[in-house]
């Protein structure tokens, strides 16, 4: 690509960027990139109370990493080894724990409002009025505010983009390392120039929830190609991973994440395999390994292949998405498999789609 056409398309992405980022929006003011709770207001603030008129709605969020940001077995499991309060900000935003504390209370219960983690109100509510993308001051039931933030990528970057943190209390602060970069990677993609936002792809069908947490969109996301061969008396597969259609890296978010691709002999003894992830040392954010598919600017689609090799025939082939790839050896007996692994695919080492 020319240098005139990188610079005009680096000129609409920083336009679209003051646009998005300017303009009064009564959702995302509450909004603090998880330094602290969402106020709301006293009214419509269950998930309950919309059920009876958005059924399928509710059913769907019912079924969402959202409604189970807080309940989810492997966020439990995190709070117990990290009892942040501030983690209740994103996981439970309408909880109503002082932020002047660091680690929550021992055993203390945030209430029931809270348990329902990501609720309709904690994008829709504020102070009593429901906002939606579209106005409607004549429903019955209740009036429907425009709010167009709803639509944009800040609505959820404010939890899905964030870097380390500096200090807990009396405030969170974050040092300059990202923790979390999903929005600053979807900034310079197409899908973002083509004036498209993280809902396009992510909530695109009746508030159901896309994402790696969602099995199904994963797996009919992720397209894949496993080829084997034999050279000299060695034995090869080659993997072939690709999205045709995605707005930031993979893996992205959060960075226990990762995609292992694997081989087996007969006897389903590991042969060999490649890890998909980045790899942070804590304690100063180094990266010590960075192997993701990283989304080039104004670009769509990701692609890797991989070759893995061995002494003997690899018979059996997997690849699977592990959701706590770094602390596995601590969940075996504690916690389901199935809860932090994933096998996306299972079976024989030659697979074309």
């Amino acid at each position: 690509m020319d240098q005139n056409k990188i610079g005009s398309r680096l000129l609409l992405v920083l336009l679209l960027f003051y646009i998005n980022c300017n303009g009064d929006s009564p959702i995302l003011s509450p909004f603090s990139n998880g330094k602290h709770n969402i106020i709301i207001g006293a009214e419509l603030t269950s998930a309950n109370d919309c059920i009876s008129c958005h059924k399928t709605i509710h059913k769907n969020w019912k079924s969402s990493q959202h409604a189970h940001a807080y309940t989810n077995v492997l966020f439990q499991h995190g709070l117990e080894r990290e009892p942040r309060v501030w983690c209740l900000n994103c996981h439970a935003p309408l909880h109503t724990i002082s932020q002047e504390l660091v680690d929550l209370p021992h055993k203390i219960d945030i209430g029931e409002l809270a348990k329902e983690g990501v609720n309709c109100a904690v994008c829709h509510v504020r102070n009593g009025k429901i906002y939606g993308k579209k106005e409607n001051l004549n429903l019955i039931e209740h009036k429907v505010y425009k709010d167009s933030k709803l639509m944009s990528k800040e609505l959820c970057t404010s939890c899905h983009n964030f870097n380390f943190p500096r200090t807990h209390a009396p405030l969170t602060t974050y040092n300059e390392n990202a923790m979390q970069a999903t929005g600053d990677e979807f900034t310079f993609s197409f899908m973002h120039i083509q004036g498209k936002s993280c809902q396009s792809c992510h909530l695109a069908k009746s508030h159901i929830l896309g994402g790696a947490s969602n099995r199904d969109f994963l797996k009919e996301n992720l397209k894949f190609e496993i080829v084997s061969s034999i050279v000299n008396s060695k034995h090869f597969v080659k993997f072939k991973i690709s999205f045709d259609k995605i707005g930031h890296n993979f893996p992205t978010g959060d960075l226990f994440r990762a995609l292992t691709l694997e081989t087996y002999d007969k006897s389903l003894n590991k042969l060999d395999d490649y890890v998909i992830h980045k790899k942070l040392r804590v304690i100063d954010a180094y990266t010590i390994d960075d192997t993701r598919l990283i989304l080039k600017p104004f670009t769509k689609s990701l692609e890797r292949e991989v070759i893995l090799q061995s002494d003997l025939k690899a018979e059996t082939c997997k690849i699977v998405y592990h959701y706590q790839n770094p602390i596995e050896n601590q969940l075996k007996g504690k916690i389901p498999d199935k809860e932090y692994l994933f096998e996306i695919y299972n079976g024989k080492c030659d697979y074309l789609e």
